[in-house]
């Protein structure tokens, strides 16, 4: 026990200490920094330095509908079951279009409509 003596009293002085530094010095949190934050960040291409009294035109995002399109008619969402092979073909064909792929899908309902349906009801 002449050990204990010569150490202090251990845990208890640890804790004491620990708490009267924070008593003393209120713990600030270091500011948070994901890990691609810069510190300085770089220049963009294209642009003109601080000190230049033209500053360059940044491009804006394009927002909103594709131009052109309009608000058409009432539709309605349609799940349907088709082979795999045709619903590549027709995202693939969609990408060359440049539209969606329920583009695609709408004209070649409404074409096969036309061509094999209206005929028939006209005949009525």
């Amino acid at each position: 026990m002449a050990d204990d003596d010569q150490f202090g009293s251990g845990v208890a002085e640890v804790f004491a200490a620990i708490a009267s530094q924070q008593k003393a010095e209120p713990a600030q949190p270091a500011p948070a920094q994901s890990g691609r934050a810069r510190k300085t960040p770089l220049p963009r291409e294209g642009t003109t330095p601080p000190n230049d009294p033209q500053p360059a035109v940044q491009p804006v995002a394009r927002t909103g509908r594709y131009p052109g399109k309009k608000n058409g008619p009432l539709k309605q969402k349609v799940t349907a079951r088709i082979p795999s092979e045709l619903r590549n073909a027709y995202v693939n064909w969609s990408f060359e279009e440049r539209c969606s792929v329920s583009e695609l899908i709408e004209r070649g309902l409404t074409e096969f409509y036309q061509r094999h349906r209206a005929t028939v009801e006209n005949e009525k």
